[in-house]
This record gives structure tokens, sequence and C-alpha cells, in this order.
């Protein structure tokens, strides 16, 4: 399940990421070692924006597995 941060920002584990995208859970975290996937570290855990998300995904994809219908 995500989790939120205080100002309501949702965020999402590398294990969430794997979950969502059908991807496994080694290539999550070389694409968030490398870079290829924005993201930051809080005490030692990778946290994952939707933002980063928008960017490492193409646009479909994206709106498949993290878009919200909200408006």
């Amino acid at each position: 399940m995500p989790s939120t941060v205080e100002d309501d920002t949702e965020t999402f584990s590398p294990q969430e990421v794997a979950d969502r995208t059908g991807k496994g859970i080694a290539t999550v975290y070389r694409h968030l070692q490398s870079g290829k996937l924005p993201a930051e570290k809080f005490a030692g855990e990778w946290v994952i924006t939707h933002q980063g998300l928008e960017e490492w995904l193409p646009a479909p994809l994206y709106r498949k597995y993290f878009a919200t219908d909200e408006a």
C-alpha cells in the first residue's frame, strides 16, 4: 500500500513499484542506483514519488500503473 508524507504527496517503495509494474525488484534497484529512476533516500530507504515515476516510465505505462482518477 502506498504511503504518504505530511504534505499528502503519495510515495512508493521499490517493492511497490516492482509489484505494480511487474518489473523485478533487482531491476528497480538498478534503475534507482543508476539514476534512471529519480528518487531520494530517507533514513536509508528509497522514496519514489509520482514525479520520479512520470520521468521513468513511458506515459501510457505511468497512467496504467500509477495515475489516479482524481481531477
